[in-house]
């Protein structure tokens, strides 16, 4: 070749004619175009992707398609788009079009909603991944860790406005654990049992 018929989709290299990006040589003239999801191909199924465009949110799988990566989803044109924040996996960019969670990032499936909740003891501060309740609190609703919604079943907390303080008689470590205080103080603050606030 010398020149190449640009209405073919072919562009000279060296001295052969080959398909452009996005096509496939089916033995005529003028090249067959890939399905969307492929850069180059070798014919015009999902299936014989041979490279997937980079810019369009797309990885080789198995050698032979280009499905979008993980939190994108295909919405029928090259470009795949962002999936919820909530979701590892989905259909739609809503957060009731999960299909999948990432446990990593501290989300459990709820089939019920197709959704990606936080788990217990954990809440959702906009973004993928969970955030730790503060250790006083067993399940917490944000915006910050010690917004408490339930306090530790141990009994030795309870629940006042949004916190968990330790019971009276009791004080609180630091650690999670609520200590008991010594026989003579009603109340006590630590770091000793002995640290008084008030007497028995």
């Amino acid at each position: 070749c010398v020149i190449c018929d640009p209405v073919s989709q072919r562009n000279l290299s060296g001295t052969t004619c080959p398909c452009n990006a996005y096509f496939f040589d089916n033995g005529l003239a003028m090249c067959s175009g890939c399905h969307y999801t492929c850069q180059t191909c070798l014919g015009p199924l999902a299936a014989n992707c041979i490279t997937c465009d980079p810019t369009s949110i797309r990885t080789l799988f198995g050698g032979n398609s280009c499905p979008c990566n993980t939190q994108y989803y295909d919405t029928g044109v090259l470009i795949c788009a962002a999936c919820s924040y909530t979701c590892l996996t989905c259909s739609n960019s809503t957060s009731n079009g999960c299909l999948t969670c990432d446990a990593a990032a501290f989300r459990l499936y709820v089939l019920a909603t197709n959704s990606c909740i936080c788990d217990s003891s954990y809440f959702d501060n906009g973004v993928a991944m969970c955030v730790a309740c503060q250790y006083s609190c067993l399940t917490c609703n944000g915006p910050t860790a010690n917004s408490c919604l339930s306090c530790d079943p141990s009994g030795l907390r309870t629940l006042t406005g949004a916190s968990c303080p330790c019971n009276i008689a009791f004080f609180d470590n630091g650690v999670m654990l609520c200590v008991a205080c010594s026989y003579t103080c009603l109340t006590c603050n630590g770091p000793t049992n002995t640290n008084c606030t008030s007497c028995n």
